[in-house]
């Protein structure tokens, strides 16, 4: 997949993290998903939370509800899915 290798590879120049492709895959499994609701085994919250603002601020996710009192922001791959809708 062309997307795929295009934004690991946007990821990798912008952090070293050994997590930062672990967390792709994971969002490319959930596109819409919750800082809380994307983690993974090995991973602290603050790990994930770090490698998520990096990837907001490369425009690879996009936030589109903030957070609100016990409920976490949602984020999307909205590239992804435009993509898979047949909007690209």
């Amino acid at each position: 997949m062309e997307y795929y290798a295009r934004t690991k590879s946007r990821i990798l120049e912008m952090t070293s993290s050994k997590y930062a492709i672990m967390l792709l895959d994971a969002i490319f499994s959930k596109p819409i998903f919750t800082q809380t609701s994307i983690g993974f085994e090995g991973a602290s919250r603050p790990t994930v939370f770090t490698l998520l603002k990096k990837m907001e601020e490369a425009g690879i996710i996009a936030r589109i509800s903030d957070a609100s009192g016990r409920t976490g922001a949602v984020y999307a791959l909205r590239e992804l899915l435009e993509i898979a809708g047949g909007s690209d």
